[in-house]
């Protein structure tokens, strides 16, 4: 009978084969590991893309044409465990982006917990350290001083990172390099009123465009020269009862391939129970010369803002209810243009009392893109006197409107860009322009030596329908930072910067857990908005109330059973089809 192999190797043959086996393997993977060190590649598989540099950043550090000095003023131990892991994290990036510049980039790593020197260049930098507290032995808390900043020096030039961390570091690392390495700071002119019945400024707004460029304040844009020559952009925001000079000037702005964001309203809410106070913008020549009609209706969109109402009975609080406010309108991804990069991949934005910019004979030389538009359920409402909190008197509003109109899907936001029509266009130029627009008609007397433009130059015009995204809603909150972050999109973006638009959108995308409950409701129309007003109202909300929670049950047993359904295939076919292919060779072997 013939031996195999196996039976044929004597028993010290067979351990000499698996000790020369072992080592073979070994120098093979020591090998490949020496050999793959230098080739530097790097495969990021995660779904968001985030752990591997953007070729955005990586185009910047190969235009690198001198050494960049990066100081990490970081804590050398810290305590905390989520600090520990957001320090390896950022130690990787800037150590990856220290080989992509292939010797462009010196690091270094400085801890001012353990350097006098290091502390004192650190805080004359502008960097603080923040508090970390975790559990010791026995329950105590151990307190840790912990420093994430950052300087970059280049050429005589220093930027400094206050506070770095890991979601956002490598927009603040390359937004910090073109400040280093560009030859001139973008300067852009702010107009905004000073006076409002909220007592909100614009100063989160001023402070969020200073990122972007040299913020320089326009104190009035009805006196002559009221523009620095200068200028790359141009912010307007909430103007009332403008002169028609203050609207030439802004016209002839984007005459000469100038680029503005105007943020415009007709009515101003106060959130305390105070009537509002309607006003003009005193632009309504201009915009209609570029097709476009700012409603003086408001959007009430059924996509909306969950307002927290203290709900009260004889004077006693009864609890806080949700309700939802349709004059403040919640734009998703789906009400953001894809046409556009500022607006591709954001994750939405909400507006407080927006109007409409309704297209009326667009001038065919301009290109107009809705930017942000409502949900399909919109409609548009006429301006209430002040504060509406009544759910009572929202769902009578809401049921009007839907008796009276049919809903749409209504632009809060547009862009447009060509050549822009002027409606200054006629010669002489009357010295009183508000006289010559008021009158109809052109004025005789005095006029100027002023050379008007009109359909001249490539311009660039955004503009919203609202202002109220641009500030807290109150005195007492912070300016919401997905608003922050879109004007610093807009502002990079229209100054041409779309590489920091594209860093500054590598977020990790939302996936928020569909609330079943809460689709069935919306299906059957039952709101949590107010007082009920009869009986019957009360039975056949309590009615529908029962339906959307039984579907809701339905809906989470037809998951569940689908999701275990799913997971007991997927293991019979990837346990079953080998075992087939097995079988196969066997009965194939035999015969």
């Amino acid at each position: 009978m013939a031996l195999n192999a196996k039976q044929a190797l004597s028993t010290p043959a067979r351990r000499w084969n698996a000790a020369l086996s072992a080592v073979l393997l070994i120098a093979a993977v020591t090998l490949i590991n020496i050999w793959s060190r230098g080739l530097n590649v790097r495969i990021d598989v995660s779904e968001d893309q985030l752990f591997a540099p953007s070729p955005e950043l990586e185009r910047r550090l190969q235009t690198l044409d001198d050494l960049l000095v990066v100081n990490a003023y970081f804590t050398a131990s810290p305590e905390h465990g989520a600090v520990k892991i957001a320090k390896s994290r950022m130690v990787a990036q800037l150590k990856d982006w220290a080989d992509d510049a292939n010797g462009r980039i010196r690091l270094e790593f400085l801890d001012p917990n353990s350097s006098s020197a290091a502390k004192l260049e650190a805080v004359r930098l502008g960097i603080q350290p923040f508090p970390s507290t975790t559990l010791a032995g026995g329950g105590a808390s151990a307190y840790q001083e912990v420093w994430f900043g950052l300087s970059l020096k280049y050429r005589g030039r220093e930027r400094a990172i206050p506070l770095a961390m890991p979601q956002t570091l490598e927009f603040a690392f390359a937004s910090e390099l073109y400040r280093l390495t560009r030859e001139r700071v973008p300067r852009i002119g702010l107009y905004a009123p000073k006076d409002s019945s909220q007592g909100i400024g614009w100063g989160a707004a001023r402070a969020a465009l200073a990122q972007s460029g040299e913020v320089v304040t326009i104190e009035h844009l009805s006196v002559d020269d009221a523009l620095p020559k200068d200028l790359d952009l141009l912010v307007v925001i909430g103007p009332r009862e403008l002169h028609p000079r203050a609207a030439f000037t802004i016209d002839q702005f984007v005459q000469s391939g100038g680029r503005v964001l105007l943020a415009l309203e007709e009515h101003e809410y106060p959130i305390e129970q105070r009537p509002g106070r309607a006003f003009q913008t005193g632009l309504d020549t201009l915009l209609k010369s570029w097709g476009v009609k700012l409603s003086r209706e408001l959007v009430f969109d059924k996509q909306c803002v969950l307002l927290g109402i203290q709900r009260t009975s004889n004077g006693k609080a009864m609890g806080k209810i949700d309700l939802a406010y349709p004059y403040w309108p919640e734009i998703g991804p789906d009400g953001m243009s894809k046409d556009l990069p500022v607006t591709a991949r954001s994750s939405g934005l909400s507006m407080r009392w927006a109007q409409a910019l309704r297209s009326v004979d667009p001038p065919d030389s301009l290109t107009r893109i809705d930017m942000l538009n409502s949900s399909p359920d919109a409609y548009l409402s006429q301006a209430p006197t002040g504060f509406i909190a009544d759910g009572a008197l929202i769902d009578t509003e809401s049921a009007q409107l839907a008796a009276t109109q049919t809903a749409n899907s209504w632009p809060l936001a547009i862009d447009l860009t060509g050549a822009f029509p002027s409606p200054f266009d006629a010669a002489p130029v009357p010295q009183d322009l508000f006289e010559a627009i008021t009158n109809g008609a052109s004025s005789t007397g005095q006029t100027t030596n002023e050379t008007v433009l009109s359909a001249t130059g490539a311009g660039h015009v955004v503009i919203f329908g609202d202002t109220d995204w641009l500030r807290p809603r109150t005195t007492r909150e912070s300016w919401d930072p997905t608003h922050q972050a879109f004007l610093l999109n807009l502002a990079d973006w229209m100054l041409l910067e779309d590489d920091l638009v594209a860093l500054r959108s590598r977020y990790p995308k939302p996936r928020p857990i569909t609330d079943f409950l809460a689709e069935e409701r919306s299906a059957r129309g039952v709101t949590q908005l107010g007082n009920l007003v009869n009986l019957d109202e009360a039975e056949s909300r309590t009615q529908a109330e029962d339906q959307a929670e039984a579907a809701t049950r339905t809906r989470r047993r037809n998951v569940m059973l689908m999701a275990v359904g799913g997971s007991i295939a997927a293991t019979l076919v990837l346990l079953g089809i080998p075992g087939a292919l097995r079988r196969r060779r066997k009965s194939v072997y035999n015969a």
